[in-house]
């Protein structure tokens, strides 16, 4: 434990400080970061009254990012939103002054994020999210390695009153210590999840599947990845804590995201990053062929023998592969795929994964990489262009966010995204979920309407705790 009053008082004597030494000036994007050895980050916080906030975890690797309040906001639409993020970032940077007293060595980062068609407006239930963004918290959490550091930032529109600055800063502070000693309420008991819609619905899938299938035979369309949406209705209000500390337990493996923005509740456990930089290096990963998991270990190598010897599933990989090669050849000096498939066991179900590394060409930076690479066959299908045709002719539904992507990006550059799988859209006491199956010329609709199943029930089983 420790002194809360202490180690305010120490803040606020380090901020103020700092803010002598370096008085901000108008125009500038302004970061100080702080070593915060008292607090060992555990989970989301429940902060109150917050409507911005944004969190990344990757409980194996003991990685946290936290931020509430918006110090800045960059949204982009129009036909090139991800490009425009990219350059809007580096503009950013231009500006940004970051200033670490304690020599933590650790930057402050934004987290940025965009829809799967980010070209198209935002519809219910989805209508008041951003195409895509880039928000930098005014006040932000990292831990990594079991370091801890706070950083504050302000973007700075004219002469500051520094006093104010510090003020508005230590305010948010106090919330955030308040949040972390306020920890979600036990669930009590399992909620009973009722499904109050879906689309589309057993019927209107497989006559969707026939005709991706007949496209697939007459066209240039080797896979497409179709989408299904249901809506459940839980007993009680569903508390973003609670998911989150229950997707810790179930899926360790996995990158979790979870923000708010205004009225929207967002949550995602997903297996699947778009890509991580760090330098020149990128990281890619390919994920395409799904099966079963079993309780019984005889049996659960038996399934993943079959997945790694399995034609249809193994073509659907290696066009996944192909996508993300093609897409990273003209900005990689080099780049290699891990030799073959591996297996990705996850609880309940497992896929076939490929890591794909390279190293970036100079002045190649991690949004414009990902404008490149988005969306992948994993998502969308291939050819790209012609995948993205047809979903626009015939997928009824609206995926907003879903097969978009999120992540952090830190003022280095350095960042993560991930592919925003195994996720749902909280609105109090209902949540929407989303999966997909991508379909090749060997599909059989039944069977991938399992598959749809089955990844909607990482998250129904998360659900009944929230």
């Amino acid at each position: 434990m420790f002194d809360r009053q202490s180690l305010r008082d120490r803040i606020h004597t380090a901020v103020s400080r700092t803010l002598a030494a370096h008085p901000p000036a108008a125009g500038q994007l302004y970061s100080i970061t702080l070593a915060l050895p008292e607090i060992h980050f555990r989970g989301l916080p429940q902060l109150r009254d917050c409507q911005s906030y944004w969190y990344w975890r990757q409980p194996e690797k003991e990685e946290y990012l936290f931020g509430a309040g918006e110090a800045l906001r960059i949204d982009a639409s129009g036909s090139t939103p991800i490009q425009h993020l990219a350059e809007a970032f580096q503009q950013l940077q231009a500006r940004w002054r970051c200033l670490d007293p304690d020599h933590t060595a650790i930057p402050p980062a934004a987290f940025s994020g965009f829809a799967f068609v980010p070209q198209r407006p935002m519809i219910s239930p989805w209508k008041g999210l951003p195409n895509a963004a880039i928000f930098l918290p005014e006040i932000l959490i990292q831990q990594r390695n079991n370091r801890c550091s706070l950083c504050f930032s302000h973007d700075i529109a004219s002469e500051s009153r520094t006093e104010l600055l510090v003020e508005r800063w230590l305010a948010l502070f106090d919330q955030l210590l308040q949040a972390l000693d306020r920890k979600s309420g036990p669930p009590g008991q399992r909620t009973r999840l009722t499904r109050t819609r879906q689309q589309p619905d057993p019927q209107t899938w497989h006559a969707l599947v026939q005709q991706a299938k007949e496209s697939i035979r007459n066209s240039d369309l080797e896979k497409v990845v179709l989408t299904r949406q249901i809506r459940v209705e839980a007993q009680r209000r569903l508390d973003p804590g609670r998911l989150m500390a229950t997707l810790d337990c179930l899926y360790p493996s996995s990158r979790h995201l979870a923000f708010r923005i205004g009225e929207h509740s967002f949550v995602a456990a997903t297996p699947e990053r778009l890509l991580a930089c760090q330098g020149s290096q990128i990281n890619c990963d390919a994920i395409g062929g799904t099966s079963r998991r079993s309780a019984d270990e005889r049996e659960d190598k038996i399934l993943g023998e079959s997945l790694l010897n399995n034609p249809k599933a193994l073509h659907e990989h290696a066009l996944v592969v192909d996508t993300i090669q093609h897409a990273l050849t003209p900005i990689c000096s080099r780049f290699e795929p891990s030799s073959g498939p591996q297996l990705l066991p996850l609880r309940g179900l497992q896929h076939l994964h490929t890591e794909i590394q390279g190293s970036l060409k100079p002045d190649t930076s991690l949004l414009q990489a990902a404008a490149r690479l988005h969306p992948t066959g994993a998502v969308n299908g291939v050819p790209t262009a012609v995948a993205s045709q047809w979903l626009a002719q015939h997928e009824a539904l609206e995926r907003g966010w879903y097969t978009g992507a999120a992540g952090w990006i830190n003022a280095e550059g350095d960042g993560e995204l991930a592919v925003l799988l195994r996720c749902a859209l909280l609105d109090g006491s209902q949540a929407h979920l989303y999966a997909g199956a991508g379909i090749t010329a060997g599909s059989d609709p039944d069977a991938e309407f399992d598959e749809t199943e089955l990844k909607l029930a990482a998250m129904l089983e998360a659900l009944e705790n929230a």
